[in-house]
């Protein structure tokens, strides 16, 4: 198997910090006006299985075979521009994101890395969605809830179009890919205790005082489904729709769980292949250098 990938020569590339989100996520509700300070990378371990096309070489033909990601890294990109302040709380969102994984399509193994995936969705909701939003006066110190979250992932702008394609490099080689990826998982709110007690009552009523207490926003794990297209493929065919393509069909179920200690770029590079990360001048659009 052919790598493009180059090993890390020092060890400030592995950087693993303990991490969680102290932030709020975006009110759908509220309009937001002012920007806040910068929001950390989010990684998740990724995991899938499927079916695919492949040829076969030495017989001239196609046909149906397994594809199942062995090693895999969602990076969640924050926004650099609609970050910003509610209520006093700094919020995060999230528009693109990055894949990486180590793939196996029939008993061929790939590194795979596509860049600047739409996040069209990533949200929460459920029966203590109101607690959890208000919890300055609705969830006690030390407490926490669970609220349902839905996520959906596309090389399309839009929520649905199958003929949008992003520049995807599978072993060094450019190939270009559709795809798009839905999920549903779960969001953990907890409210860390004070520094002091708040006299009267057992909820922060969170004020300017910097000993006040926080809610921690941390996303679990997440299951779905992916559908795509493998884009500019060889091999005889024959169609029933109006235009054959020479494009090839993939699709499956994944799973994702957030990797809490996992900052950067390079360690979800790590994650998905091992000890190699891509090197800057190799790939444009992919820094490798580690955010602090």
């Amino acid at each position: 198997m052919n790598k493009l990938m180059i090993v890390a020569a020092a060890a400030a590339m592995t950087v693993m910090q303990a991490a969680a989100i102290d932030v709020a996520p975006v009110n759908c509700n509220v309009a937001e006006t002012e920007y806040a300070s910068e929001c950390d990378f989010m990684v998740f371990k990724v995991t899938g299985s499927g079916k695919t096309v492949q040829e076969k070489a030495k017989k001239d033909y196609k046909t149906v075979t397994s594809l199942k990601v062995k090693k895999g890294a969602l990076l969640m990109k924050p926004s650099t521009t609609c970050c910003n302040t509610q209520d006093g709380a700094e919020v995060c969102c999230y528009d693109t994101a990055n894949l990486y994984a180590t793939v196996k399509i029939g008993k061929d193994t790939y590194e795979v890395a596509l860049a600047d995936l739409n996040v069209i969705k990533w949200s929460v909701f459920g029966k203590d969605f109101e607690k959890a939003y208000n919890w300055k006066t609705q969830l006690k110190q030390g407490k926490k809830a669970t609220l349902e979250s839905d996520l959906f992932l596309s090389t399309a702008s839009g929520v649905v179009d199958a003929g949008t394609f992003d520049t995807a490099w599978v072993d060094g080689l450019e190939e270009e890919i559709a795809l798009a990826a839905s999920a549903f998982g779960k969001f953990q709110v907890k409210v860390n205790k004070a520094n002091t007690k708040v006299s009267g009552t057992s909820y922060c009523q969170v004020t300017t005082n910097s000993t006040a207490c926080a809610a921690v926003w941390t996303p679990k794990s997440y299951s779905g489904w992916f559908v795509g297209l493998r884009n500019g493929l060889q091999g005889d065919q024959a169609c029933f729709n109006c235009d054959c393509i020479d494009a090839e069909i993939f699709g499956g179920t994944w799973k994702a769980s957030y990797q809490a200690k996992r900052l950067t770029n390079v360690s979800a590079q790590q994650l998905a292949f091992g000890a190699a990360y891509f090197a800057e001048d190799v790939l444009s659009g992919f820094d490798t250098e580690d955010e602090e």
